[in-house]
C-alpha cells in the first residue's frame, strides 16, 4: 500500500503537466478528481496527529509584524503540524535571522556621525553570521539577554540538524525551536512597543475611538 501511494505521488508532476495540455475534458476532470481525493485521504490519515501537533504549540497572541514575517510563521506552523520537522527547523532558523535583520534595520545606526539608511544597514548586516548579528545587537543594547539567548538557542539547534553529528531529534527540536520563535516574536513585536495610534489603526479603529 505504501509503495502504491508513493508510485502515485512520484509520477504526479509529469501527469499533471500532461493533463494540463490534454484536450480531453472528461479525462482531465476524472484525473483531477482522483488527485483531489488522494490529497484529502493523505490528510485524513494523519488528521489526528496534525491536531495533536497543533496542541503542542504555544498560543500565538497579537504581534505587530509585517506580512512577510507572518507568512513565514504560518509556514513554520503548517510544516510542523504536517510532521515535516526538518523543514520546520530550517524555516525557524530563517525566521530568526529575519528578526535580527529587522531589529537592526529598524534602529537608528550612525557611521562617522552619519545616520545609515535602511538599504545600507540591511546589506551590511546580511554579511554577518547569525552568531555575530546576535552579539552585535546585544552589545548595542538593541536586544536584551533573554532575546539573545532565544536567538542563540534557535541557531544552535538549527546548525545541529543542518550539519548533523548524530544524537538529535527532529521532532523534539523542531517543536522547541517553533515555540522559542513564538516567544521571540511576542517579545520583539509586542503591541506595547508600538505607538498607540498605529496599534489602533492596525485594529481598524478610527481616531474618535482613540480618545
Amino acid at each position: 500500500m505504501v509503495r502504491k501511494k508513493w508510485y502515485f505521488w512520484s509520477l504526479l508532476p509529469s501527469r499533471l503537466r500532461h493533463f494540463k495540455k490534454s484536450k480531453d475534458a472528461a479525462k482531465k476532470k476524472k484525473f483531477l478528481e482522483k488527485v483531489k481525493e488522494n490529497f484529502v485521504n493523505e490528510r485524513k490519515d494523519d488528521l489526528s496527529n496534525m491536531i495533536k501537533r497543533y496542541s503542542e504549540l504555544k498560543d500565538i497572541k497579537f504581534i505587530f509584524v509585517e506580512g512577510v514575517l507572518m507568512d513565514k510563521l504560518k509556514q513554520c506552523i503548517y510544516t510542523y503540524t504536517e510532521g515535516r520537522y526538518l523543514s520546520t527547523i530550517s524555516l525557524c532558523g530563517i525566521m530568526a535571522e529575519d528578526v535580527t535583520i529587522d531589529v537592526f534595520v529598524s534602529s537608528t545606526i550612525k557611521a562617522n556621525k552619519n545616520v545609515l539608511g535602511q538599504k545600507a544597514k540591511r546589506e551590511a548586516f546580511r554579511t554577518l553570521t547569525q552568531e555575530h548579528r546576535t552579539k552585535f545587537l546585544f552589545d548595542l543594547k538593541l536586544i536584551d539577554e533573554e532575546t539573545a539567548g532565544k536567538l542563540n538557542e534557535i541557531r544552535i539547534k538549527r546548525n545541529s540538524h543542518v550539519h548533523p553529528k548524530g544524537g538529535v531529534s527532529e521532532k523534539k527540536d523542531s517543536l522547541t525551536m517553533l515555540n522559542l520563535l513564538i516567544d521571540l516574536l511576542h517579545k520583539v513585536y509586542r503591541p506595547n512597543k508600538i505607538p498607540f495610534d498605529v496599534f489602533l489603526k492596525s485594529l481598524g479603529k478610527g481616531k474618535q475611538e482613540e480618545a
